[in-house]
């Protein structure tokens, strides 16, 4: 299965088109499909409601070009509906992500966080230990192992919400000359906010791409009226 059925946002949509379709990507036409429709709708009121299920939406075995193109019209609906929409919707998706991805490799993370633009080093290959410290005495010996290393202020800037958290301080984290080290499960963590701003992002420069937005309105409506439900 490609990856990107998984984690859409590693294929940008126009990209994705020229590749499928030798052709560029025409939003309207896309959503004039009434299954993707129905199926975006669907995506979308889920993570507006307040009463979403733990488990993730779709199961890995429904991934698929269908859920693909999904992500991308729910995306489109959520922002262009409601800029309170649009948060609550990215922040739906990278949340089922960030899950998904705590299940991936080390390396399959340090080139997401890459393309999120975050300054680290990785090291460790696939799931080896990575960096090994010894952190308690003997005789009882504890071996912690670290996949991930960046610099303090590089730290400080990705983990800035995290910091009033337990164990995100630095003085409750492995610091050694100006690098601070953390494993793949706390790593995965520092992908959340720039994840969601590079979701943002893709919106707006979907949203310039749509030339005709009245191919939403019913959308717009069914979402616009689970707000005013569950909301106000």
């Amino acid at each position: 299965m490609s990856k990107h059925y998984i984690y859409p946002f590693l294929k940008r949509l126009d990209e994705y088109f020229r590749e499928r379709f030798g052709s560029e990507v025409d939003l309207a036409v896309l959503f004039t499909n009434k299954v993707l429709k129905i199926k975006a709708a669907d995506r979308v009121k889920r993570a507006l409601s307040r009463r979403k299920s733990k488990s993730l939406g779709v199961s890995l075995a429904e991934q698929d070009e269908d859920e693909y193109l999904v992500f991308y019209m729910g995306l489109l609906a959520a922002g262009l509906t409601d800029v309170w929409a649009l948060r609550k919707y990215v922040d739906s998706e990278v949340k089922d992500f960030i899950e998904l991805m705590k299940l991936e490799n080390s390396k399959f993370l340090w080139s997401v966080s890459r393309m999120l633009g975050i300054s680290s080093e990785l090291l460790a290959r696939d799931d080896e230990c990575g960096y090994k410290v010894v952190l308690s005495s003997e005789p009882k010996s504890e071996i912690s192992c670290f996949q991930f290393r960046l610099t303090i202020p590089k730290y400080l800037t990705y983990a800035e919400r995290l910091l009033g958290e337990a164990g995100w301080s630095l003085l409750e984290t492995y610091v050694r000359e100006g690098y601070v080290y953390l494993p793949k499960s706390k790593y995965v963590r520092l992908l959340e906010d720039p994840l969601k701003e590079y979701l943002i992002k893709l919106f707006e420069e979907l949203s310039f791409k749509l030339t005709d937005t009245n191919v939403l309105e019913d959308l717009r409506s069914d979402i616009a009226e689970v707000i005013r439900r569950e909301y106000k």
